[in-house]
């Protein structure tokens, strides 16, 4: 959540910028635009990373190998495990 503030308060700040200067070629513009743009790849990254323990959850709970640990977890995301199926 911080990162995405961090993200809203780069974007108004980039568009006051890119504004008050009338180019977005301006230096100002672009280092906020660079810092914006290093904020976006934590976030993808980040994500990337939420949705590989997912999947791997997932698939833990089809497997069965961890059914009841990883059924709960998925119970908790108001999720089901799919069957398995050859």
């Amino acid at each position: 959540m911080i990162l995405l503030h961090e993200l809203q308060v780069l974007r108004i700040k980039l568009f006051e910028i890119a504004e008050a200067r009338g180019s977005l070629t301006d230096p100002e513009v672009i280092a906020i635009s660079e810092a914006a743009d290093e904020v976006i790849v934590t976030l993808q990254q980040l994500h990337k990373e939420e949705q590989a323990k997912y999947n791997t959850r997932c698939a833990l709970a089809v497997d069965g190998k961890t059914e009841s640990a990883a059924a709960h977890t998925l119970a908790a995301e108001g999720l089901q495990a799919a069957p398995f199926r050859d």
